[in-house]
């Protein structure tokens, strides 16, 4: 397993042993690797969360048998037969076949037909985590993210204590210990302060700070409150942005519209490696590119709209000629089609 030098598994391991159920939502697409490095290191703290419920966005790699085969080893599950069912979203049906693997952690492998992105992969794993009244909170974890034995511990004992707070992620760490993700500002993050400043949020003084925008790895979420979200916009991710941003979105609404509180916890850590190829591929230069325009529009007052646009737009078109003068033709067509896309208001996946 892939740890920071000097971080152990073992240490400080904290047993939570109250009535509160917690579900680990975990999406899977062509990526059973890192998935079993995610599973290994939930295996540590299996006496905190109740489940995990891992989606298969249609995989064509061998994940399904492979997660499952490992899962059932690791976890001393019990194998049942897969079985059907149908999630209905929007009117929309969405037909998959679930592995149920019983144990003291019951593992649940939801197995899509084919990759619906990000955002509908996701709400499909709660409406059937809703459906199926699985839990009181969900912990959504990327699956190339690991988990120490605390850190679902530590975002459960801030709710408990915190009622008033309904959304909490943990600090994200890269694998040297420096830190990745500790909330995003909004205004700091679309005029990308963040980056060429090289701020983070992150404050050793405190044990908790609020944040404008969360990330869907390492987030926390009481039933309730997702709930509530679904029953004011029909869903959790918005389908519409597929890939990217979906979950500084979801964190968006939630503050501005339905007034509920973003926050991250700073003893709450996971880690992630990240994947530099993904992030230099032509497709997440252009969802960057297009759903930014989509925060925009939807949270940004009037007056500080008609600035982002002024930037933005010389901004992307400044990126793109700087990718195509270092021989980057694809990732330079990606950011224009981006910008194009996101002022024409196309939605939803497209093919780059």
């Amino acid at each position: 397993m892939f740890l920071p030098k000097g971080q152990s598994l073992n240490s400080n391991k904290a047993n939570y042993r109250g009535d509160d159920q917690v579900v680990v939502l975990i999406l899977n697409w062509n990526g059973w690797k890192e998935t079993q490095l995610c599973l290994e290191s939930l295996r540590e703290c299996k006496s905190i969360f109740s489940s995990i419920v891992i989606v298969d966005n249609g995989s064509s790699d061998g994940s399904i048998p492979r997660i499952r085969s490992f899962a059932q080893e690791k976890f001393q599950c019990e194998l049942e037969e897969p079985k059907k069912d149908i999630i209905v979203l929007n009117a929309e049906k969405f037909s998959l076949e679930f592995i149920f693997l019983k144990g003291q952690n019951t593992i649940y492998l939801l197995c899509l037909e084919k990759n619906y992105g990000a955002s509908t992969g996701r709400n499909i794993g709660v409406e059937w985590i809703l459906k199926k009244k699985l839990g009181d909170y969900v912990f959504f974890l990327d699956n190339d993210a690991q988990v120490t034995p605390t850190t679902i511990f530590y975002c459960l004992k801030f709710l408990n204590n915190n009622p008033r707070f309904y959304l909490v992620n943990c600090v994200v760490k890269n694998f040297d210990e420096s830190i990745q993700f500790a909330g995003l500002k909004f205004v700091d993050n679309m005029f990308y302060f963040d980056i060429l400043l090289k701020k983070t949020n992150y404050d050793a003084h405190k044990a908790f700070w609020p944040v404008d925008m969360l990330t869907s790895n390492g987030l926390m979420v009481h039933y309730s409150s997702l709930e509530k979200v679904k029953e004011e916009r029909g869903f959790i991710f918005d389908p519409d942005l597929y890939f990217y941003c979906e979950d500084q979105d979801l964190s968006l609404y939630a503050k501005k519209k339905l007034k509920l509180s973003n926050i991250v916890i700073k003893d709450a850590v996971i880690y992630h490696k990240i994947s530099q190829g993904s992030f230099r591929k032509p497709k997440a230069y252009y969802f960057s590119s297009r759903n930014r325009i989509y925060l925009a529009n939807r949270y940004m007052p009037l007056f500080l709209k008609m600035f982002f646009h002024l930037f933005y737009i010389p901004y992307r078109v400044g990126r793109a000629l700087i990718n195509f003068i270092s021989g980057k033709p694809d990732l330079a067509k990606a950011h224009i089609l981006g910008l194009i896309d996101g002022y024409r208001g196309v939605k939803g996946d497209k093919n780059i």
